[in-house]
């Protein structure tokens, strides 16, 4: 804004005259004297009169007139003087709003241009931020759709599931038309995951010695980029409409498990970017694959170790040698899928095999084959695997057999062979691989373990027995026959005084009675301990009940007292501590004389204590093992050690005997 410049000599407006009283007075006297004074002079002396005092009226109005007006002009001049001084100031503040409008003109083109430079700057800014906020949006979306990759190789162990997952989130950050992961085994790629191609592709096996493209990707550290797949001598595939492409190698480690591979139809789709983004899942896809490795690794293993189980428990749920065969060759066929089994032993001399179960379908090649025992020097190749000991895969068996291969196994425990099992399979090309021999030795340890636990049980079923006939036939020498011996004595001495002292006579047959009671007596105890007691069914103390009972001791006080419950015994301490007061109470009653015996038990949950005291005779402890006439304590000693126990023994000639036994736990 301007404000232009006033005229300094403009002409100001001259005040008009106004009539006012005193000018009407003035005027009034000067027509009074003017009118005496016409009167005065002429004979109309009245007109005179007024004349002269209008006169006067009109001189003092013009003299109130000047007065005023000099009034007027001083005010006037004041006025003047101070418009001047005010126009002045004006001027004075004009020149200094002139100064400032200019300042402001500056200060406003200044503004100007920080505004513009700030626009620049905002917008800069604004385009930084988009870009920023587009590549924020770009990662996060990366980032979802990796945890949701994430999200599944945590939530399945399924394989294609995962690789689905992969390929439909890789399709949320990077644009592609199809997209294919494909698995490298023995130098070949096949197709196990698909989006946007047919269900062909899945059969299709590409060579990587033979494809420079795939062996370009496998051996690449990055991902493999082609703008224009026409372009590139190595896309031997049919373009179609393909131009890009982005091959990246799936590896676990050092190993290459396979290759991801993406395409689009239009050209240079894809950038370095966009390369390294694949890249990533990639690595998801490479970890997937390990993943489901493992997983079909891990299955497998259970499954073997599920078959060595069962086999265990099949063949150990018997100890009857025939069963645990016949058993072991049926687990061994089941786990091998076998056509035909047949296990042959070794005998005694380790020369000769002999045929022990098999036929595990409707023909019986090779029981028919192996009908008979046979020398290992008419089989070499078996002759191998008993010396070697390993298993062995026998091509060309025989010509009377159908099956073009055969799978030997030992059955052998630590050093020792027992025999071999033959497994036969209907699949001929490749009947038997590294996994599945390790689970054949497996289970044909197992089967050794449980043939020769048959054996060792049979064993020892026979010398128990041999022991059982050994104590009872020195039973029966020890009470029986000496008391029939004297019997016989004693009637030989009856019948020669029946004529002669039949009064002395009917003594020694009371005497041959009581010895024929006691007899009988002795043999029902030795009865008893053949037949099986009913410890399982009744428990131990209730079995000492009867037991007691059926010795029928007329002359002994027999107590029996227990503290606790016998249900803390397992079966086998119950058994053995059940024999141990057997032959406690048998020793009381034949060899202390005793006429009291008190059995007491006391049972807790860590510790199990039996004793059994009687007021016999008692016997010098160290005599007795000196003598070496002791094979009732030694036996029941041998128990007690049997069941984890000690057997204690304190006696004194004349006072008796104790006899405690501890087990514990």
């Amino acid at each position: 804004m301007r404000v232009l410049d006033a005229p300094t000599n403009q002409a100001r407006p001259t005040p008009q005259p106004r009539l006012t009283p005193a000018m009407s007075f003035g005027l009034a006297t000067l027509g009074v004297f003017i009118g005496v004074g016409w009167l005065w002079i002429a004979p109309h002396w009245l007109a005179l009169l007024i004349t002269l005092g209008s006169l006067g009226l009109l001189l003092g109005q013009a003299w109130t007139s000047i007065q005023r007006t000099e009034r007027e002009r001083t005010v006037l001049a004041q006025a003047h003087s101070a418009l001047d001084s005010e126009y002045n100031s004006i001027q004075t503040d004009y020149a200094t709003l002139e100064r400032a409008y200019e300042d402001l003109q500056q200060s406003h083109q200044r503004l100007q241009r920080r505004i513009d430079e700030r626009t620049a700057e905002r917008d800069q800014s604004t385009n930084q931020l988009q870009t920023l906020l587009d590549d924020t949006r770009s990662y996060v979306a990366q980032l979802t759709a990796l945890n949701e990759v994430s999200v599944a190789l945590n939530a399945t162990l399924d394989r294609d599931e995962v690789l689905a997952c992969i390929l439909r989130q890789l399709e949320r950050v990077v644009t592609f038309d199809s997209a294919s992961v494909q698995q490298l085994e023995d130098d070949e790629l096949q197709v196990i995951a698909a989006r946007g191609m047919n269900n062909e592709v899945y059969d299709l096996r590409i060579s990587v010695p033979e494809n420079e493209l795939a062996r370009r990707v496998v051996g690449s550290p990055g991902p493999v980029v082609l703008g224009d797949v026409r372009k590139d001598p190595s896309f031997v595939m049919q373009p179609g409409p393909i131009r890009s492409w982005i091959g990246v190698a799936l590896r676990v480690g050092e190993r290459t498990v396979g290759i991801l591979t993406i395409d689009s139809h239009r050209e240079n789709a894809y950038t370095a970017d966009d390369g390294h983004l694949v890249a990533n899942f990639a690595n998801q896809a490479a970890l997937a694959l390990h993943n489901s490795h493992l997983f079909a690794a891990a299955e497998r293993r259970a499954t073997e170790m599920a078959l060595l189980l069962e086999m265990t428990r099949t063949v150990g749920s018997t100890l009857h040698l025939p069963e645990v065969l016949l058993r072991a060759a049926a687990a061994i066929g089941e786990a091998l899928h076998a056509e035909d089994v047949l296990v042959l032993l070794l005998d005694e001399q380790g020369e000769r095999l002999t045929p022990q179960a098999g036929a595990m379908g409707d023909h019986n090649y090779l029981r028919m084959r192996w009908a008979n025992p046979t020398s290992l020097s008419n089989e070499p190749t078996l002759a191998k695997v008993i010396k070697q000991g390993c298993a062995r895969v026998i091509h060309a068996v025989s010509p009377t057999i159908p099956y073009q291969t055969l799978l030997a196994l030992p059955l052998s425990i630590k050093d020792q062979v027992l025999g071999v099992v033959l497994v036969a399979t209907p699949d001929r090309d490749a009947p038997f691989g590294p996994q599945q021999l390790v689970l054949a030795e497996g289970l044909a340890t197992s089967a050794a373990i449980a043939i020769e636990q048959a054996r060792l049980y049979d064993q020892a079923r026979r010398a128990a027995q041999a022991e059982e006939r050994s104590r009872l036939a020195r039973e029966l020498h020890d009470s029986v026959t000496q008391t029939l011996f004297s019997m016989t004595l004693t009637a030989e001495a009856a019948r020669a005084q029946v004529e002669r002292n039949p009064v002395r006579a009917a003594t020694q047959i009371d005497r041959l009675k009581a010895a024929a009671h006691q007899s009988l007596g002795e043999m029902r105890e030795l009865l008893l301990q053949l037949r099986p007691t009913p410890l399982q069914e009744h428990g131990i103390i209730k079995s000492l009940h009867e037991h007691i009972a059926s010795l029928n001791a007329q002359d002994v006080a027999i107590n029996l007292e227990c503290e606790g419950e016998d249900s803390v015994l397992s079966p086998a301490h119950a058994a053995g501590l059940y024999r141990i007061a057997q032959e406690a109470i048998s020793n009381a009653l034949r060899h202390a004389q005793a006429t009291n015996v008190r059995v007491s038990f006391s049972f807790a949950s860590k510790s199990t204590t039996l004793m059994v005291k009687d007021n016999g005779c008692g016997f010098d402890p160290d005599l007795l093992e000196r003598s070496g006439r002791h094979l009732g304590l030694t036996s029941m000693s041998e128990r007690a050690g049997e069941l984890g126990g000690t057997l204690d023994v304190a006696s004194v000639v004349g006072e008796g005997t104790c006899l405690t036994v501890h087990l514990h736990g």
